[in-house]
């Protein structure tokens, strides 16, 4: 089914943008004893969907922020892919063996503070008694799981998983029965998209900045598509974070604040 224009939903892009605010004020206060509660159980993966999740709240909270004013569309939008990104990922996990997927991202921690070690080591900064000690343990870990992030051309990955986005969301989009509608996949692709163009020098993001006019309507455009993605996004990571968390606990948890997380995304369609 074609998705209806603003016209045809009788809408104009500041309606899009006021009640996208509105439902991200109630959301971040439905969702906060999330963020300050501790998961049952020691998964691996509940621990890693506990650090994105908060990690999320508080990306949402700066996008609610941004949306105070239209002219903030741009960076708006660069908040809510890291929020896409990071919700891909964690669908990604959920598709596969969640709990070797973030086990292997939790190792890939000792990939990245090797690299930063060459850092500091360059710059003179490991002669401090803890910073040699922190520096030791990393070299030994890094030693342990780097086998397990090499390529076939024998270089480090770049990332915990050796995937971009585009194969992630390939590889989500063929599970059966399916995690994400078709529908959704090809609106979170196209969104992340057009948001990673606002985080690096890009031709196309610079004509934004041709004039004040261009600036003024391309932002309203980027906050008013940004925001009920980031909504979107949120709430289900919200569902996926109570699953979990009930699944570990072995009855249903937080149960009020999933209905109230998902009546909340249908505010916007009213």
């Amino acid at each position: 089914m074609k998705a209806k224009t603003l016209d045809e939903l009788g809408k104009t892009p500041d309606d899009v943008i006021n009640t996208s605010k509105r439902v991200i004020d109630k959301l971040l206060d439905a969702t906060h004893p999330l963020v300050i509660q501790v998961p049952m159980g020691q998964s691996v993966f509940l621990r890693v969907l506990e650090t994105t999740y908060r990690r999320a709240y508080h990306t949402l909270a700066a996008i609610n922020l941004l949306s105070q004013d239209n002219i903030l569309g741009g960076p708006a939008s660069i908040l809510t892919r890291t929020l896409l990104e990071d919700s891909i990922s964690i669908e990604y996990m959920l598709a596969n063996d969640k709990e070797e997927k973030a086990q292997r991202f939790r190792d890939f921690y000792y990939i990245q503070a090797k690299q930063d070690n060459k850092f500091i080591k360059s710059q003179g900064l490991d002669n401090d008694p803890q910073i040699k000690e922190s520096i030791d343990t990393i070299e030994s870990e890094f030693k342990r799981v780097k086998p397990s992030f090499i390529n076939k051309n024998g270089d480090l990955l770049r990332s915990w998983d050796g995937k971009d986005v585009d194969r992630l969301l390939n590889e989500i989009d063929k599970i059966k029965p399916p995690r994400i509608s078709s529908r959704d996949i090809k609106t979170i692709a196209r969104s992340y998209l057009i948001f990673n163009r606002r985080t690096h020098f890009n031709p196309i993001d610079m004509t934004t900045y041709f004039n004040q006019k261009a600036i003024e309507l391309s932002y309203k455009t980027s906050m008013m598509e940004s925001l009920p993605v980031a909504i979107g996004t949120y709430v289900r990571l919200t569902t996926r974070y109570i699953d979990e968390i009930s699944y570990n606990a072995g009855k249903n948890m937080y149960q009020d604040i999933a209905k109230r997380a998902n009546e909340l995304v249908t505010e916007l369609d009213k």
